[in-house]
C-alpha cells in the first residue's frame, strides 16, 4: 500500500491516514476536534526532547497536555 501509492516511507502515509479520517469523519463539521498521537522514541536521539518541547510550546492552543512514559532505559512514549 505504501509503495503503491508513493509514500517513501510509513510516516507519510500515516500522516495522510490521519487527515483523511480527521476530514471525513462524522464530527468534521464541529468546531471543536481532538486528536490523540503517540510516538516511541530514543530518549538518546540528540535533542529531540527539546525539539518535541519546542512544538508543544509552539502549538500551545492545541496541545492541551502531554504524558512523558519511559518504557525502558533507551525508549520513551509521549
Amino acid at each position: 500500500m505504501i509503495a503503491g501509492r508513493g509514500y517513501t516511507n510509513r510516516s507519510e502515509a500515516f500522516r495522510d491516514m490521519i487527515r483523511e479520517e480527521l476530514v471525513n469523519s462524522p464530527g468534521s463539521r464541529r468546531t471543536a476536534r481532538w486528536w490523540d498521537g503517540h510516538l516511541v522514541y530514543d530518549h538518546h536521539a540528540r535533542l529531540l526532547g527539546e525539539k518535541l518541547t519546542g512544538i508543544q510550546h509552539e502549538y500551545h492552543r492545541s496541545v492541551l497536555s502531554t504524558l512523558h512514559v519511559h518504557l525502558d532505559h533507551d525508549l520513551c512514549w509521549k
